[in-house]
């Protein structure tokens, strides 16, 4: 999985970075290592008024994922082309925010510099800091983390 973690994309680049209350978002995606570790309580807590989609691994080849469930294997990709019709479907939608809380999976990486995402949030990471625009430090919890993550947005929002 290193090749994908490496490659560059200018999709978007230009992108425009918007930074809004907590209950102005309506539209969240998140990325994490496993589908057991989704913390709907918490992460509905945090943005009362958002939707949620997510994107997790699967070790089956086979993508059995529905509605607002997303799943990745490492055959959904082919030097850089998605050939999963419905990552591909995700890879076109709008998110006001992107949540970054996979750990361990470089490939999960390869959409959290392609999907499009007014704000994107991940845990500091020395090789993959660049992908996002706001950092957490890691801790022990998603708990933790979101903790973190609602604390910076109130932060840099508190005058708006």
């Amino acid at each position: 999985m290193a090749l994908f973690s490496k490659l560059k994309s200018s999709k978007n680049n230009d992108r425009d970075i918007t930074l809004l209350k907590r209950d102005e978002y309506k539209s969240i995606i998140v990325l994490i290592d496993n589908p057991e570790n989704i913390v709907h309580n918490l992460l509905h807590k945090s943005f009362i008024n958002a939707d949620f989609s997510y994107l997790t691994n699967r070790s089956e080849k086979l993508d059995i994922s529905t509605g607002n469930n997303y799943t990745f294997h490492k055959k959904d990709l082919t030097f850089a082309k998605v050939k999963n019709e419905r990552l591909s479907n995700l890879l076109t939608l709008k998110f006001d925010l992107l949540i970054d809380l996979s750990q361990q999976n470089d490939s999960l990486k390869y959409f959290t510099e392609r999907l499009n995402a007014g704000l994107k949030i991940g845990c500091f990471d020395t090789t993959k800091n660049f992908f996002y625009d706001l950092l957490v430090e890691k801790k022990e919890t998603i708990g933790e983390i979101l903790k973190q993550m609602e604390q910076q947005i109130d932060l840099l929002t508190i005058k708006r």
